[in-house]
């Protein structure tokens, strides 16, 4: 009975041993996985934030073509990492965080902007585009 469970004990330690170094051999895999998983996930942030930023100059460069009393209202995802955003002169600018730093995506105009994009709040926005009697364009969130 003894000499039986000692080969038990004998048997649970081996295949403890065992899952022990095989866990150590996957571990740098996995974390390279999680790596890259979150950089992936930053990058789409970066991308949504590039996108929603083209749609919203666009609009403004379809208003200015028109003149006044041009308007659009454009919808665009933004990111939830948005630190900041600007609007001046001619120059629409989204400031996004990227791990420990952050991002700037800038579009240039042709033309003078005025208003406001959002700047601390992701998600679903709606962006009023309009142009002004004096020949600049307005930018406006109306939902944030």
């Amino acid at each position: 009975m003894a000499l039986e469970n000692r080969r038990k004990a004998q048997a649970a330690l081996e295949y403890m041993i065992t899952v022990s170094i095989a866990l150590l051999i996957l571990t740098p895999f996995l974390l390279r996985g999680y790596d890259a998983m979150t950089g992936l996930g930053q990058n789409s942030n970066i991308l949504l934030a590039k996108n929603s930023l083209d749609k919203v100059s666009e609009a403004a460069k379809i208003v200015y073509s028109q003149g006044p009393p041009a308007k659009m209202t454009v919808k665009a995802q933004f990111p939830h990492n948005l630190l900041a955003s600007n609007v001046s002169q001619k120059e629409l600018s989204l400031s996004v965080r990227k791990f420990s730093s952050s991002t700037d995506i800038v579009a240039f105009l042709d033309f003078n902007v005025t208003g406001s994009l959002p700047y601390d709040s992701g998600g679903m926005h709606t962006i009023v585009v309009e142009a002004l009697q004096d020949g600049t364009v307005n930018v406006t969130c109306r939902t944030c």
